[in-house]
């Protein structure tokens, strides 16, 4: 039950965080550990001169520019999505969140 009740904690603190980031959205899983996320509302921006178009894209931005793994809707036939786990530590969730926020703040 410890570990429910963690898991628990830690997924409330994800979506608590990500309701910040007002381009993305994301949905509370039923029973699994990860979330996915709408990132839709970032796609066509701009990011280093180049317009960022599929989650794809987003995805290996946040990866090779922001230090931050996540997996790209693509993978599982829903562009415009990333997949993120809540299982980590809460507060290397929130530094990544944080990290998503920049990258967001860099868009134009």
């Amino acid at each position: 039950k410890k570990t429910n009740t963690l898991l628990a904690d830690r997924l409330e603190s994800a979506l608590s965080e990500i309701s910040k980031i007002k381009e993305f959205h994301a949905y509370k899983p039923d029973g699994a550990f990860y979330l996915w996320v709408n990132v839709q509302k970032a796609l066509g921006k701009k990011y280093k001169d180049k317009t960022v178009s599929s989650s794809a894209q987003f995805c290996e931005i946040l990866l090779n520019d922001f230090f931050v793994a996540t997996v790209p809707g693509e993978e599982f036939g829903h562009q415009g999505f990333m997949r993120l786990s809540f299982a980590t530590e809460t507060k290397k969730m929130n530094e990544a969140l944080g990290r998503m926020a920049q990258l967001i703040k860099a868009m134009a």
